[in-house]
């Protein structure tokens, strides 16, 4: 399996990052109010998608599915992103981004893991180093759209304070495995409205400071499902 070597800018200083991914390891249900990630639980179980065997939940990503920015086709049925923090795990430290764990949904009532699995991941072109942004954590904001015909509609909103801590979500790393090339993505935050099933969508994504200055952001088009 080949591993794409990516190319970021660091925006606390505009100097160019490349990045090796070595292992993706994309969180769930990673909400600090275990309350509402166990009746979010319930409201997934009820519209056919499997509990999973623990929470927070860990599943395997792929390297060569990481990209920034693009296209993505349909895939078995209904497909939507998901607003996430990432952390770059590198030798020099740990890197901030964001980008969508764009999931097929239809495949997820079947097999989470292959749902995981069944698109690229898609990332910011900026990162962060955590040491920068670590004393404003609690106060940035993710958020995201999903533009179908024109019309953009906001589709997911919250803050970092709702997602368990960077340390806490690297914890659950093997200490092994918490070496230079790890992509971890956090899990999401909750949706405005429910995302389109049918027809070309455009999602953006940022991470935000409370006065609104975006620090990073991705972008990209995708068919929502193969029906379209």
């Amino acid at each position: 399996m080949q591993k794409s070597e990516l190319t970021f800018e660091n925006a606390q200083n505009g100097s160019t990052v490349q990045f090796q991914p070595r292992r993706v390891v994309l969180a769930g249900y990673t909400g600090r109010d275990r309350a509402t990630v166990l009746k979010h639980i319930e409201e997934l179980e009820a519209e056919g998608v499997p509990p999973p065997d623990s929470v927070p939940a860990m599943y395997a990503g792929r390297p060569d599915l990481l990209q920034i920015g693009g296209e993505l086709p349909a895939g078995s049925g209904w497909a939507s992103g998901e607003v996430e923090f990432v952390l770059f795990v590198t030798e020099q430290g740990i890197l901030v981004g964001m980008g969508s764990d764009h999931t097929d949904r239809s495949l997820e009532r079947d097999s989470i893991d292959e749902s995981k699995v069944a698109f690229p991941k898609i990332l910011s072109p900026q990162v962060w180093p955590l040491e920068e942004i670590r004393a404003e954590w609690d106060t940035l904001g993710l958020r995201s759209w999903v533009t179908q015909d024109g019309r953009r509609q906001p589709y997911q909103s919250g803050n970092l304070a709702m997602i368990m801590s960077p340390e806490d979500l690297l914890e659950l790393v093997s200490m092994s495995e918490r070496t230079p090339g790890l992509v971890l993505f956090s899990g999401t935050v909750p949706a405005v409205e429910r995302a389109p099933n049918a027809g070309h969508c455009e999602f953006e994504g940022e991470l935000v400071r409370p006065s609104g200055e975006v620090i990073a952001h991705c972008q990209y088009t995708y068919l929502a499902s193969r029906a379209s």
